[in-house]
């Protein structure tokens, strides 16, 4: 076994060392410069599409005229939905809370042909009938109001029978 001298050990670890740092800096650039510019690029043209989809949709809602059509309601659905928000507790225990719940639509068919689909409350939706034609006011994706066409206020005649399952206010007094 050959043991170098002090200058020959100072020569060979001034040689590793240059060998090494100029290994680990030629290794280091794993990806071309033009592939990290193109990521960029595309992640900036992501962001900005987001923006102006966001700002499109924000001046449709403002400067939408208001539409006033004879529609008819096709078909209504309900959708359940759960929303669910985590927040950090304390050490790994996550809190959270999750909201349920259950989204109403309505899908109407215009008179020209079109069909739009709007959220609506239960309440109209518990007392709206499928078939139904009315005069349907919406501005962009928001329905204001859907006045359907009745045929007046029928009276049942056969609620004497059930008169005794009912208790009005001045029988309870």
């Amino acid at each position: 076994m050959v043991i170098p001298d002090k200058k020959q050990k100072g020569v060979f670890m001034k040689l590793f060392l240059e060998d090494s740092v100029a290994g680990i800096t030629d290794n280091m650039e794993v990806t071309p410069h033009w592939l990290g510019t193109l990521i960029i690029a595309m992640f900036v043209v992501v962001v900005i599409a987001i923006f102006m989809f966001m700002a499109r949709d924000f001046i449709m809602k403002i400067f939408s005229r208001k539409v006033t059509a004879t529609a008819t309601l096709i078909s209504k659905f309900k959708e359940e939905y759960v929303d669910k928000k985590m927040y950090v507790g304390n050490g790994a225990v996550q809190d959270g809370l999750a909201e349920k719940g259950i989204i109403y639509y309505f899908i109407l068919e215009l008179e020209n042909g079109k069909r739009v689909t709007f959220p609506v409350s239960k309440d109209v939706y518990d007392i709206s009938v499928e078939g139904t034609e009315g005069v349907l006011t919406y501005k962009y994706k928001t329905m204001i109001s859907f006045d359907a066409r009745t045929e007046g206020t029928r009276i049942r005649k056969d609620t004497e029978v059930l008169d005794k399952y009912f208790v009005s206010f001045q029988d309870k007094l």
